[in-house]
């Protein structure tokens, strides 16, 4: 394998070409933040982790649409004998904060309800056992759950 190197130029572009990415992002972060102050119920904080990886994919759908659109320009910059284009710093982190945010959602929204226990809305099991005379003749016991 040979160990060549390429030279690329690095675009400078503003964080602000990026603000569909931002407003995704930031609403993907703000979600659960406001889910907890408006409901503060451990369920509905663990479906807003759905939200905010929702939020988070299609972010990162965006950027990567635009890095499709960047490997094709670059292909026709190497035809034409051109330098071809870097990422872009802004491009880096919005990968990076899109992962993160995609990671924590996928917490948030398997283990949310289990982070937050209320005592008034824990539930108790109560298990009792029903006999009547179809289970005993059968062998079979029948088990009726209900939360108090």
């Amino acid at each position: 394998m040979s160990n060549s190197s390429y030279i690329l130029v690095k675009p400078k572009v503003s964080r602000g070409m990026y603000w569909p990415e931002s407003a995704l992002l930031t609403l993907s972060f703000a979600m659960p933040i406001f889910v907890w102050l408006v409901w503060r119920d451990g369920q509905t904080l663990a479906r807003s982790g759905s939200l905010m990886v929702f939020f988070a994919a299609v972010a990162e759908f965006f950027t990567l649409n635009r890095m499709n659109k960047k490997h094709l320009l670059n292909a026709c910059r190497v035809r034409a004998n051109e330098t071809p284009w870097d990422f872009s710093n802004a491009a880096m982190t919005v990968g990076v904060v899109a992962l993160v945010a995609a990671l924590g959602g996928t917490v948030l929204w398997g283990y949310g309800d289990l982070l937050i226990v209320s005592s008034s809305a824990a539930p108790r099991a109560h298990i009792s056992q029903d006999t009547d005379s179809r289970s005993s003749r059968s062998g079979l016991q029948i088990y009726s759950a209900s939360f108090r």
